[in-house]
This record gives structure tokens, sequence and C-alpha cells, in this order.
């Protein structure tokens, strides 16, 4: 699906959109690993979920549209400390949360405006760290792909 925010175009695909007794939206994200740091998503820098909310609150995905009242993460491995596989997370903190269910959607919207009205509407150049103390990768490391390159030697 797509939207548009101020004549920038904003794609995703959600892995899993359910629409709840209530009528409202519950936007899923199925994970095999970690999932973003519930205080990264606290602060505002993990907003993947809040944006897919947002693209479904608009109808961005095949006219189901309205507002959502749940994000999740569908773990498949296995709960911490138990033996047992598969569980339910959510992104946001359990106490003293600024961030929720009911309020994700619009300040991930909020911070997606910000940033086109900053840097791709706007004059303010890129910078590689806003927030370093928040950026899970040292400094040069979003220049490498090592992914890429891993067995490669041997390909030419």
């Amino acid at each position: 699906g797509e939207i548009s925010i101020d004549g920038i175009r904003l794609s995703g695909k959600p892995d899993r959109i359910d629409r709840l007794a209530d009528g409202s939206l519950a936007v899923i994200d199925y994970k095999t690993g970690s999932s973003p740091a519930e205080r990264s998503v606290d602060a505002l820098f993990a907003l993947q979920l809040g944006r897919i909310g947002l693209m479904a609150q608009q109808g961005a995905f095949g006219g189901e549209q309205g507002p959502v009242s749940a994000f999740e993460y569908w773990r498949t491995n296995r709960a911490p400390r138990t033996d047992r596989f598969g569980w339910v997370d959510t992104p946001f903190l359990k106490k003293e949360a600024r961030v929720d269910a009911g309020n994700f959607a619009d300040l991930a919207e909020q911070r997606l405006r910000e940033g086109i009205s900053r840097w791709l509407n706007g004059d303010e150049a890129l910078k590689a760290k806003l927030h370093p103390d928040h950026a899970p990768y040292a400094d040069y490391d979003q220049l490498m792909r090592l992914e890429e390159w891993y067995g490669r030697e041997g390909a030419q």
C-alpha cells in the first residue's frame, strides 16, 4: 500500500492487519528474531509499526481502514525464561510510556512530517546520526554492506 504525506510517497507492506470485534484494526508484525527495543519505540526512533498503522488508518491496504487500537509482534521464537514457543509482545513500555496504541500512529505521522519538512522538502542537510546514543551501529556501519559482500571473493 501507499499514501502521500506532504507530497512524499510512503509505501509499506504489513505482515498482517486484523479487524477487531470493536471495528478497530490491529497491526501485526511477525518476528523470528528480536524486535525494536521498547525504549526506542517510546523515544520515537523505531516507527515501522506506527507508520503501517498510519497507512492502515488512511485505507492504504485494500480498503480496510479505521482507527488502530493494537500493535503487536507475533514472535515465532522461544519466549524469554520459558520453554514456550510462539508468543505475542507489544512495542510499548509497560510503565510510564509516552507512546501507546492510542497515539502511536499519530506520533509516527508527526515525526514523519517533521522529517519531510526538514530534510526532503526543506533545506536542512541529512545527518548520519541525529541521536548517536540511540543508533544501533558504529560511526561508519551505515556505509558498509558486509552482508552483500560475504562470499563474493570466489564469485569473481
